[in-house]
């Protein structure tokens, strides 16, 4: 049974969307409105069956129509038709729209051979519509709408803290498990054209000249996206990452520049998946090896006549143009030495596919290729 305790306001439904009648909404939680006892017997039948949220079959019988606005804060709202009066199978059906349609629906009820029944719905800020109708058998009948205000609904859950590029979490080196997550993050445009989801999160690190290397492990199945960028809107992908599954982990290790921002984005891998969750990041920092000691044009080691087998090693050696245009890799060392006016072999045997080049200036930079020698693949000697 249900019994009302609030303000009744007698409204007589409207008999269509021109002339929906506008009932004024309890605004302290546990207080009602009553329409008191109406009947939509002469209303018209101006909204055909299938129009109505919940059924399909109500709607052939005379309706009527009442109109309320939900305030911005939202609420949590008890419709009902109370036991005051005896009219059956009625359809109460609430819609952000007028004319109905099922597009527009937001909920309702049916009473069936009953005359009374409820629906509570959280609605947000708006004006809706409430169609009173009917089987149609009787073609209409008698009803008393009750409305209660529950209450006000909770905010939204705030999204992470670090859901906008401004606001990226900072990554120092020796990050071990840093607990993250993209839940409740907002959709965004992914970074600088990356092929993810729209629902991430960032995080930066300053470079320092040292080797890092980035880690995230996370529950859904997620890309890690390492940028560099002087200020956020301004990126160049380094790479994506995006290799294992769901509960796997992304890894990547690289050199930093000193002093270049580095930005993390973490999202699902698919550009229209809307899944998140959490995850963790790890960021260590290990100092680079030193480069060989003639890696260097200016610190070329010197080659006295009668070196034999002298050890050298191209390994940790430092990206550089080659010199004089030569064909080779960027990574390379340096020898040097003065001509007496003899005749001279030079000989390099390498564990890899090298290539000797010989050049003649007067100084680091102004150079003349006098031959370049690259005729022996592994393990062969150039002369």
């Amino acid at each position: 049974m249900i019994i009302f305790i609030g303000n009744t306001e007698a409204q007589v439904p409207g008999s269509n969307c021109a002339n929906a009648v506008a009932l004024t909404l309890p605004s302290v939680a546990g207080n009602s409105i009553s329409t008191g006892n109406q009947t939509t017997c002469g209303t018209l039948d101006d909204f055909a069956s299938g129009s109505y949220c919940t059924s399909s079959l109500y709607g052939g019988g005379e309706d009527g129509v009442y109109s309320v606005t939900v305030p911005a804060s939202g609420g949590n709202y008890t419709f009902a038709f109370s036991g005051s009066t005896t009219a059956t199978y009625k359809i109460l059906s609430i819609h952000s729209g007028c004319a109905p349609t099922t597009t527009n629906c937001v909920g309702g009820f049916t009473t069936g051979a009953s005359s009374t029944g409820s629906v509570t719905i959280t609605l947000t800020a708006g004006t809706y519509y409430l169609f009173i109708d009917t089987w149609p058998s009787p073609a209409c009948g008698s009803f008393d709408l009750i409305i209660t205000f529950n209450s006000t609904p909770p905010p939204p859950p705030s999204p992470p803290s670090n859901d906008a590029c401004a606001n990226a979490v900072n990554l120092p080196c020796g990050t071990t498990n840093l607990e993250g997550t993209t839940v409740n993050s907002v959709s965004e445009t992914p970074p600088a054209g990356a092929s993810t989801s729209n629902y991430g999160v960032w995080y930066t690190f300053t470079g320092n000249g040292q080797n890092v290397t980035l880690s995230s492990t996370a529950v859904f199945d997620h890309e890690m996206v390492i940028l560099t960028g002087n200020s956020c809107g301004s990126f160049s992908i380094l790479t994506s990452q995006d290799l294992a599954f769901s509960d796997g982990t992304e890894t990547f290790s690289f050199p930093t520049v000193s002093g270049q921002q580095y930005y993390v984005w973490i999202a699902h891998y698919s550009t229209t998946n809307t899944t998140t969750g959490t995850f963790t990041i790890s960021l260590s920092c290990t100092t680079p090896p030193l480069p060989p000691s003639n890696d260097a044009c200016a610190n070329a080691t010197n080659l006295p006549c009668g070196t034999t087998n002298l050890a050298g090693t191209t390994v940790n050696s430092v990206n550089e143009v080659p010199p004089g245009g030569v064909l080779t890799s960027d990574y390379g060392v340096w020898y040097s030495f003065t001509g007496n006016g003899q005749n001279v072999t030079l000989s390099s045997t390498a564990v890899f596919d090298h290539e000797m080049v010989i050049l003649t200036g007067n100084s680091c930079g102004s150079f003349s290729i006098l031959t370049s020698q690259d005729l022996a693949f592994s393990d062969g000697t150039e002369t």
